[in-house]
C-alpha cells in the first residue's frame, strides 16, 4: 500500500497589488466583445507572452493559462463564454518567475492552474481560481531544486491530480500527486522509466490516471505513456522506433470516444514530423502516423470529437535569424485516416500552443503572434469543425504508417514532497485587440446620429473602430469612399453598409437608412387684385402643409 507523503506547511497570504508595467482592464472590452461574438476571427488576447493551455469548461466556454512577459514571466488565467466574449482575466505572480503549465476547471466549477516558479531552479506551483476569478490558494511544491508541474486533471470530489517532474540528486523522475478541493495533500508517488518526469495527464473514463512523458526504454528517446492510480500501475509502453520521438505537456493526450487514448507529438524523420499515435484502453498498441512537409514540423496539442480528433501545430522554415512559422490543422478519425489538413499563413502568424473543442462547433486555438503588429503578444483564433478560419489556407503534408512499440518497465513508490504557501500578487488582464475577422455572421454594426436630415446638412455613420482597419461606405449597393478612421459624413438619403477589412478577411455590416428632407416649397395667392390704391388692402394665402411653419415678409420696389 501507498503510505503517505511528507509535506511542510507555512503560513501566508496574498494581497491585491497593482504590477509595474502591466495595463488595467479599459472600457474598450465591452466594444471588443460584441466584435468576437460567433464568427472567424482572431485577437490578441490582453497580454504580451504565450497562451499555454486551454480547455473547454463545463458551461461550454473555454478557459485559458498562459505566461507574460511581465516581471520575467507571471501567470494569466482568463475565461471566455461559448461565443468568444472573455468574461475575466486574471494576472498573478511576482518579481521572481512564475510560468503556467497547464489548466483544468474542477468539478465544482473553479480553476486549477500548474506550473512552475524560479529561475534556473524551480519549484511546482499550483493555483486555484473560483468560477468568478477571485484567488481561492497557492500552493509550491518541491523535493529538488529541479522541479516542476506540468499536467493536472480534475478528480470528481473536486480535487486535481498534478503530473510533473522532481530531481533526487541521481535522476529525474515522475512524480503524480492528489490534492484536495481546498489544496491539502491527499496522496502523492513517483513513477520510474521517465527522462524528464511526467508530461500530460488525464483521468480516464474508469476513474485511473494516464500519463505520458519521454523515456529511453524503445529504440530510442521515445515516448511514454503509463495508467496508474493511487496505488497501482496498470499497464506502460513504449511508443516510437528507432527515429526519436517526443511529446509534450500541453493537452497532447486524449481519451476518445471508444475508450482508447490518442497521443500527439513529433518524430525526427523527414527533418520532423508531426507524430500521432493511437492506444487501446488496456494499453494495446493500435497505430501511429508520421505526417508533415520536408520542412519542420512540431505537433502541440491535441483534441477529440467522437474517435476523430484534431491537432494543431506549425511549421517552421528558414535559417535563423529568419525563421518562419506557419500555423497548421489537421483531422484524423479513429483509425488514422486524414480527414483533412490546413496551412495558414499571413503577415500576422501565430505559433499555436493549445486547442480545445466547444459544443457549439469551434475550435479555439491559443499560442503566440510571431510577427506582424501584434507580435509577442498572446494570440486565441478559432476554426469551424471542417478547419475554416479568417486566413487563407491551404492542404500540405503526408502520412506515413509506423508501427513500432516497446515494452516500458517502471516502478512507483512513495514521493516525499514539500509543500508551503506562496505569496502572490493579482491583476486584472488588459484589453484584447481583434487583429483580423471575417464574415460567417461576425457582428459588425454602425449607427448614424441621426436617421432623417435636412437638405444641405450632414449626419455621420460611425461602427466600432478597430486601429490598422480599412473601412469602406456603400450607399444603395454602389462605392462612396474609404478610410481607416471610425465614421463617415454623409449629406445623401438612402441605404448605407460599411464594410470592414482586417487585412485578412471582411466583415459586412448592416444596413441603415438616412432619409434626407428636401428644401420646403412657398406659394403665395393674392385674393383680389394685386395693384391696389392707398389705403386699400388685399388678402394673401400660402399652401399650408402640415408640419411647416411660415414667416411672412415684405420685399421693397421702387416704382419710378
Amino acid at each position: 500500500m501507498l503510505k503517505s507523503a511528507t509535506f511542510k506547511f507555512t503560513t501566508y497570504t496574498f494581497t491585491s497589488m497593482r504590477k509595474s508595467g502591466f495595463a488595467a482592464l479599459i472600457a474598450i472590452l465591452i466594444t471588443v466583445a460584441s466584435v468576437n461574438a460567433q464568427g472567424r476571427y482572431e485577437k490578441a488576447v490582453g497580454f504580451n507572452g504565450n497562451i499555454s493551455s486551454m480547455i473547454t469548461t463545463l458551461d461550454g466556454g473555454f478557459a485559458i493559462c498562459g505566461t507574460s512577459d511581465s516581471d520575467s514571466g507571471n501567470v494569466v488565467v482568463a475565461r471566455y463564454n461559448s461565443s468568444g466574449s472573455r468574461l475575466w482575466m486574471k494576472e498573478i505572480g511576482t518579481i521572481t518567475a512564475e510560468y503556467a503549465h497547464d489548466i483544468t476547471q474542477t468539478s465544482e466549477g473553479g480553476y486549477v492552474v500548474t506550473g512552475k516558479r524560479g529561475y534556473w531552479q524551480f519549484k511546482m506551483l499550483a493555483i486555484k481560481f473560483d468560477s468568478t476569478g477571485n484567488l481561492l490558494w497557492s500552493r509550491e511544491f518541491n523535493s529538488s531544486s529541479f522541479d516542476r508541474a506540468n499536467g493536472v486533471c480534475a478528480t470528481t470530489d473536486g480535487g486535481v491530480v498534478i503530473a510533473g517532474r522532481t530531481y533526487d540528486g541521481i535522476s529525474t523522475l515522475a512524480v503524480a500527486f492528489k490534492l484536495s478541493a481546498t489544496g491539502a495533500p491527499m496522496w502523492s508517488r513517483s513513477i520510474s522509466g521517465f527522462d524528464d518526469g511526467g508530461y500530460s495527464i488525464i483521468r480516464s473514463s474508469d476513474g485511473k490516471f494516464v500519463m505520458t512523458g519521454m523515456t529511453s526504454q524503445g529504440a530510442s528517446l521515445n515516448i511514454g505513456v503509463v495508467k496508474f492510480d493511487s496505488s497501482t500501475v496498470y499497464w506502460s509502453v513504449s511508443i516510437g522506433g528507432s527515429s526519436q520521438e517526443s511529446t509534450g505537456i500541453n493537452h497532447q493526450l486524449m481519451q476518445t470516444q471508444d475508450g482508447g487514448y490518442v497521443i500527439s507529438g513529433n518524430t525526427s524523420t523527414q527533418s520532423g514530423d508531426y507524430y500521432i499515435s493511437k492506444l487501446s484502453s488496456s494499453g494495446t498498441f493500435l497505430w501511429s502516423r508520421s505526417f508533415g512537409t520536408s520542412a519542420t514540423e512540431f505537433a502541440t496539442s491535441i483534441s477529440a470529437l467522437g474517435n476523430d480528433v484534431f491537432v494543431t501545430g506549425y511549421t517552421q522554415s528558414g535559417i535563423s535569424p529568419s525563421i518562419f512559422y506557419s500555423p497548421c490543422l489537421f483531422r484524423m478519425d479513429g483509425s488514422g485516416v486524414l480527414l483533412w489538413s490546413y496551412q495558414y499563413g499571413s503577415s500576422s502568424s501565430n505559433v499555436p500552443a493549445s486547442i480545445t473543442r466547444l459544443p457549439s462547433g469551434q475550435l479555439m486555438v491559443g499560442g503566440r503572434f510571431s510577427n506582424g503588429t501584434f507580435s509577442s503578444k498572446a494570440a486565441l483564433s478559432n476554426f469551424d469543425l471542417s478547419g475554416n478560419a479568417c486566413k487563407q489556407q491551404a492542404t500540405f503534408g503526408s502520412t506515413i504508417n509506423l508501427t513500432n512499440i516497446f515494452s516500458m518497465v517502471v516502478s512507483s513508490s512513495t514521493a516525499t514532497i514539500f509543500m508551503s504557501n506562496s505569496l502572490l500578487n493579482i491583476t486584472n488582464g488588459g484589453a484584447e485587440t481583434i487583429s483580423c475577422s471575417c464574415g460567417s455572421g461576425v457582428p459588425f454594426t454602425i449607427t448614424s446620429t441621426q436617421s432623417t436630415i435636412c437638405y444641405g446638412s450632414n449626419a455621420v455613420i460611425s461602427y466600432p473602430f478597430q486601429s490598422g482597419f480599412w473601412y469602406t461606405l456603400y450607399r444603395n449597393g454602389s462605392f462612396v469612399s474609404t478610410t481607416n478612421s471610425s465614421y463617415f459624413v454623409i449629406n445623401k438619403g438612402g441605404n448605407y453598409y460599411v464594410i470592414q477589412n482586417g487585412g485578412c478577411g471582411l466583415d459586412t455590416s448592416n444596413t441603415i437608412h438616412v432619409n434626407v428632407n428636401s428644401l420646403p416649397s412657398a406659394a403665395i395667392t393674392a385674393l383680389g387684385k394685386t395693384k391696389v390704391c392707398a389705403g386699400q388692402s388685399v388678402s394673401l394665402s400660402a399652401t399650408s402643409t402640415l408640419g411647416m411653419s411660415y414667416q411672412w415678409l415684405k420685399k421693397w420696389r421702387n416704382n419710378f
